[in-house]
């Protein structure tokens, strides 16, 4: 016989204020001590880190400041080099790329290379060039972050998100799914002829089944 017994819930610490209060503290030094890099350096990593911690449901209500947040933070990485950047945020030793067709860390070694290695990231596209190319998690997530509040955006603006624009643009033959939560907190998704179906959710890790 299977019980269901309940471990009390630790409260997790608010990583987004954490590092939003870092980052108010690196904009305190730049302000005495301006132009300092090894600041500029602290001041990316906390940012990234920041919005890599956003809160889902505050997104929708704040989407705008977040825009223009980001766009500064990008514009941050586009003053470090290279150089500067992999102190930051080491390039992930992964080494089989070329077995399984993807990035690994020679792919990012060349890239850079071809950027060079103490030259600026640059402007706002070329940041995105280089976070796609640059295998690292916190990058990785980072870079996934700034495309879904552009394409939060665009939903907003068009009715269509940067995907579906995309799929339709090359006219791919790709289902669409929209995901929605009814009023019980249920959520299920939505084909692009109205079906339903519901998503399962996995057990909370502070759930466990005893025999």
């Amino acid at each position: 016989m299977l019980k269901v017994i309940n471990t009390p819930i630790k409260e997790k610490p608010d990583f987004e204020m954490i590092y939003l209060e870092a980052f108010r503290r690196c904009m305190i030094v730049e302000r005495d001590n301006p132009g300092d890099r090894d600041n500029l350096k602290r001041t990316v990593y906390y940012l990234v880190k920041y919005f890599n911690h956003l809160k889902a449901e505050n997104i929708p209500h704040n989407l705008d400041a977040y825009l223009i947040f980001m766009e500064a933070c990008n514009n941050l990485i586009g003053q470090l080099t290279p150089a500067e950047f992999m102190t930051i945020f080491p390039v992930s030793k992964i080494y089989d790329g070329e077995r399984w067709q993807s990035k690994d860390y020679f792919y990012t070694m060349e890239m850079i290379r071809d950027h060079g290695l103490d030259n600026p990231i640059g402007n706002q596209e070329e940041v995105f060039n280089f976070m796609w190319d640059y295998v690292n998690g916190n990058v990785s997530e980072y870079a996934v972050q700034c495309m879904c509040l552009i394409s939060k955006k665009s939903e907003i603006q068009t009715g269509k998100s940067t995907m579906e624009q995309f799929i339709e643009d090359q006219e791919l033959d790709i289902p669409i799914y929209r995901r929605y939560t009814d009023s019980d907190g249920k959520s299920y998704l939505v084909d692009e002829n109205g079906q339903s179906f519901p998503l399962q959710k996995p057990i909370p890790r502070y759930l466990k089944l005893v025999q």
